[in-house]
């Protein structure tokens, strides 16, 4: 059964299926996911660059925290949809809070 975070936490990932297809849907590097739910096992989110799935569960063996430098990269992009929707995040937005504290 997954807990809902208390709030989202951003995570860099490698490992990831879509929830509902099954698709093996990983990257050869970390990138951004952004996650809402947890189990034991998994994150559950979706990727925010790259790929842009939702409903992805992510392997908490292979996701870890952005590093400073990554937060800093990332606050200066500006991350857009192909309908023309586009936001950004802050630097303290992508290091949030460690996903421990959640659990």
């Amino acid at each position: 059964m997954t807990r809902e975070l208390p709030r989202p936490l951003f995570q860099m990932a490698t490992r990831a299926w879509h929830v509902s297809i099954g698709w093996k849907m990983s990257m050869s590097i970390p990138d951004l996911c952004r996650v809402t739910e947890e189990d034991d096992l998994y994150f559950y989110g979706s990727w925010v660059v790259g790929m842009g799935a939702f409903g992805v569960k992510f392997p908490k063996e292979t996701t870890r925290d952005l590093t400073e430098a990554e937060a800093e990269k990332l606050s200066r992009a500006s991350f857009r949809m192909t309908n023309g929707l586009a936001w950004s995040y802050t630097k303290d937005e992508l290091l949030n809070s460690t996903p421990g504290e959640s659990r």
